[in-house]
């Protein structure tokens, strides 16, 4: 079976945790300790192994992140909070430690809390998605597990059709024939739901 690694990424407090716990155990988590460097959760589907890297959100770890924990990921999952608009805008600093990789891994733009008051506009989401080319966006509550099973789920079925056209034994993300697939599971294309219940993940 094919591994592949995930890593989280972006601030501190966004509900990265909460998100990767909602993954990986199907139960919502509501108290976290800061993570510290990094915290490591694997899950199987659809066939395919995903090791999920969970990083700190704090400033101090940035620069030991990009040269550690990113080398050899498949994908990096920008995230940010959906209640908290400075959240996104620090998504373009963390993208800049990932462009400093030898080899650069797929980029998605994951918008956490779908479940609380919304402040963040969905012309800020696109401009954040054109700056650091995510492939797809996502918006997801750990609280309720709304979106959150649809990452993995769009990944799996990613790997599952370029495996069909691929004729080596590369098991990379061929990024350039992403726009081509005909399946879209989260993609935003009517704006982010206005919301007003209150949640915390």
């Amino acid at each position: 079976m094919n591994q592949y690694k995930i890593v989280l990424v972006g601030d501190a407090e966004i509900g990265k945790s909460a998100l990767s716990f909602r993954i990986s155990h199907k139960v919502f988590q509501a108290l976290y300790k800061p993570t510290i460097g990094a915290e490591y959760a694997s899950i199987q589907v659809q066939g395919c192994r995903f090791n999920i890297w969970d990083t700190a959100g704090q400033e101090t770890y940035c620069k030991l992140l990009s040269t550690v924990y990113y080398r050899g990921a498949d994908c990096c999952a920008l995230c940010y909070d959906l209640s908290r608009s400075s959240s996104l805008k620090n998504v373009l600093r963390w993208f800049e430690g990932i462009k400093q990789l030898d080899k650069m891994p797929m980029i998605i733009l994951v918008g956490t809390k779908s479940d609380a008051s919304i402040e963040v506009e969905l012309s800020e989401i696109k401009e954040v998605e054109t700056a650091i080319g995510a492939v797809q966006s996502f918006v997801c509550s750990a609280k309720t597990g709304d979106g959150c099973d649809e990452i993995l789920q769009w990944l799996a079925k990613l790997i599952e059709t370029q495996s069909d056209v691929q004729t080596d034994s590369s098991r990379t993300f061929d990024i350039q024939n992403i726009e081509e697939q005909e399946f879209k599971i989260t993609k935003m294309e009517t704006g982010v739901p206005k919301q007003k219940k209150q949640g915390c993940c």
